[in-house]
């Protein structure tokens, strides 16, 4: 019919119907899997050339006899549609609608790491180093250029990596997912997550995904063809320390002229912690790159990190409105995110400077910089009478508990929470050795006046204790946990205005909190990890407070 279709419009905008699983992938996928150790794939290739040399295919308990026709079928079959056919590969860069190689979008980058690209498609540098505060997409520049880089370089794979490997799924992967889906690329790339890999469907290059936490596991990564000559570093500050990221270069990469090194994190609040300290001593080969969310350049945010250690308080505003030009565009953000920024900015300065400017503002290893020790007076607990009527008080009491006998104790706190100011008040504890459930449930109701209506949340870790505690009554929960979870929890307390503990109705809390440092390696390194001592009552704080941490927005 004339006039139906449009000259360079498709007549089927939403594109093609989603078709099930091919057989060739649902082969594909149980072949790539091992039995017994031995990959499925070997005992198929050793049958098929005992086959060829015999012309018999031997099923142990049945024997087939194979003509010329039937090992050319067979061959055919496992070329086009389990391998697929032998790779030439050579140098040549995907094209982009046959116009040159691969280009980033300029509508997918931000501003401020316009210059971080061009350095990039340069080869300028061989290590690049993004930090940041929340927002300020470093994070999914990285995923978009490691994109890039895999469509224009086919020799090349890449590996993404974490401390831990639990986190891996959510963090780095399903940041690369996001940058597949965003590019327009998925009919390009095939994703799995058992095992967890993304394949460059054209060339057959792979982004495999390790945590540094076993590392036999990076070092056993070997692909078919090529090398890995592009590896990122998420969350660098949880890593052990340089030696550790050292060693990790040094077994991957190899075997190529070209290497791109990525290493992206959220600076520390400490400056004493290692990957901070890393950042001042750069190199040749290294570009620098820190960011924030509303684009204000580094230069201006050392004077302003220098004035406010002075104790000056530089009109940030007017900066804001400055580099306007610079900021991360709102709809990336959403509207919650710049309100949660501002509402911070307001009621917590040294934690919005840390967590949205990315600026390191503790010079020790203090975990919380944030707790203030003092008298909690009757009247603010349980307020005051006026006009015939109680005004003022806790109003949204809390209570966790973190399980033990011995030689680690049972720890139960009691606190309340100024959501309006996000203030922490810590006014009750019990700390008990050697004593059972049983006895333990009657020692919190008759001394420390828990009652069975109200909601206790206690370490999940330990099933058998809560059931127990619900058998005697008790309005009692497991705190729900998952992979990131500790480190998410205790930055959630650290970006509070204030924690404040009474020394003399919480004496332990007050202890642990004020004493509580990071982790740090066998050299003295500061890392960012929580170290599992001396911290009963910071756990058992973390559970009271789970319901409203887990929180998206909190």
């Amino acid at each position: 019919m004339p006039g139906r279709w449009q000259t360079g419009k498709t007549g089927n905008p939403k594109g093609r119907p989603k078709s099930g699983r091919a057989l060739a992938e649902l082969l594909r996928t149980e072949l790539d899997t091992e039995e017994k150790g031995v990959s499925k794939k070997e005992v198929i290739v050793k049958r098929a050339v005992s086959a060829l040399m015999t012309g018999v295919l031997d099923f142990g308990t049945r024997k087939l006899k194979v003509g010329a026709k039937d090992w050319n079928d067979l061959y055919k079959y496992t070329v086009t549609h389990l391998d697929g056919p032998a790779k030439d590969i050579d140098n040549t860069p995907a094209k982009d609608d046959a116009n040159g190689p691969f280009v980033l979008p300029a509508d997918v980058i931000a501003p401020s790491f316009m210059d971080a690209y061009r350095d990039i498609t340069g080869k300028k540098h061989t290590e690049y180093i993004f930090s940041g505060g929340r927002g300020s997409t470093k994070s999914s520049f990285v995923s978009l250029v490691i994109i890039y880089l895999i469509k224009n370089n086919p020799k090349m794979h890449a590996l993404a990596t974490r401390q831990v490997k639990d986190t891996l799924r959510d963090s780095v992967f399903g940041q690369l997912v996001w940058a597949i889906t965003e590019l327009g690329l998925s009919e390009e790339f095939k994703i799995t997550t058992s095992p967890m890999e993304i394949e460059y469907i054209p060339t057959g290059q792979k982004i495999y995904f390790r945590g540094a936490d076993d590392p036999g596991k990076i070092k056993s990564i070997k692909p078919q063809f090529g090398h890995i000559g592009i590896l990122w570093f998420e969350e660098l500050d949880q890593f052990h320390g340089a030696e550790s990221i050292r060693k990790i270069e040094q077994s991957v990469i190899r075997g190529g002229d070209e290497a791109f090194i990525f290493k992206s994190f959220n600076p520390p609040q400490t400056a004493n912690n290692w990957a901070n300290k890393y950042l001042q001593i750069p190199k040749e080969t290294q570009y620098q790159h820190k960011s924030n969310y509303l684009g204000i350049p580094e230069t201006y945010l050392q004077q302003y990190a220098k004035d406010r250690l002075e104790g000056k308080t530089p009109p940030l505003k007017t900066a804001i409105s400055l580099y306007s030009r610079m900021a991360i565009p709102i709809e990336w953000l959403g509207k919650p995110f710049i309100e949660e920024a501002e509402h911070l900015m307001d009621v917590n300065r040294v934690a919005y400077d840390h967590e949205y400017l990315g600026i390191s503002n503790n010079i020790g290893g203090a975990v919380f910089t944030n707790v203030q020790q003092r008298a909690i007076t009757d009247e603010e607990i349980n307020g005051k009478e006026e006009n015939g009527r109680q005004v003022g008080g806790f109003d949204r009491i809390l209570h966790g508990l973190d399980w033990g006998y011995f030689p680690d104790p049972a720890s139960y706190g009691k606190m309340h929470y100024d959501a309006a100011r996000r203030i922490l008040y810590i006014y009750g504890e019990a700390r008990y050795w050697k004593k059972n459930n049983q006895d333990l449930y009657a020692a919190l109701v008759k001394e420390h006046g828990y009652t069975t209506t109200e909601l206790l949340i206690a370490d999940s870790e330990d099933p058998k204790s809560v059931a127990d505690f619900r058998a005697y009554g008790a309005n009692c929960r497991g705190a729900e946990k998952g992979a990131g979870s500790v480190a998410y929890s205790m930055k959630w307390l650290q970006g509070l205005t204030a924690i404040v503990i009474d020394p003399r109705r919480a004496p332990y809390h007050a202890q642990e909190f004020s004493e509580y440092e990071y982790e740090r390696t066998k050299d003295g390194e500061i890392i960012s990890e929580y170290p599992d001592k001396n911290n009963h009552a910071i756990d058992d704080t973390r559970y009271a407070t789970n319901m409203i941490w887990r929180k998206k927005g909190e």
